[in-house]
């Protein structure tokens, strides 16, 4: 299974760039983002060592999204894979209209902004999907650069 599914992202309180990695909320609030980064070497005797480092970064609460792990067809992020990953609060068009990813109801799919109300919510983003999980949607933006450009 594609680890992307279990990945966040937010943006960090001290830059407002986005990072990715596990989520942990605070029990007295306060979000942070954990990426686990891990080396592999022989030593002198040829054994395997491994050693990690944990990386932690105070995000903002309001701009945690989740990864649906799936792809959008065309991003303007760019062209690789990791670029057209699919994240909850992207603002995406497909053939019907312009929408955000959402999570409701236990699934990921395209609220509509456009043409219809906002109460109206597509198919789910799993159906709309080929094989390849490549979903024939495009990805504009997402809620929260817009919110912060609109300022």
């Amino acid at each position: 299974m594609d680890n992307s599914r279990y990945l966040f992202r937010g943006k960090r309180l001290d830059d407002r760039e986005w990072v990715v990695g596990n989520l942990v909320i605070g029990e007295i609030g306060g979000c942070w983002i954990l990426q686990i980064k891990m080396k592999s070497r022989k030593n002198r005797d040829g054994d395997l060592e491994i050693s990690e480092k944990v990386y932690e970064y105070a995000i903002d609460g309001e701009t945690v999204g989740q990864c649906t792990g799936l792809y959008a067809a065309k991003s303007y992020m760019g062209e690789g894979e990791e670029d057209r990953l699919i994240w909850e609060g992207d603002i995406a068009n497909d053939e019907i209209g312009k929408g955000v990813i959402r999570y409701i109801d236990g699934a990921f799919g395209l609220h509509y902004l456009e043409p219809y109300d906002k109460d109206w919510l597509s198919t789910l983003l799993l159906v709309a999907c080929g094989d390849d999980d490549i979903c024939e949607v495009e990805i504009i933006g997402n809620i929260h650069d817009e919110q912060e450009a609109a300022q």
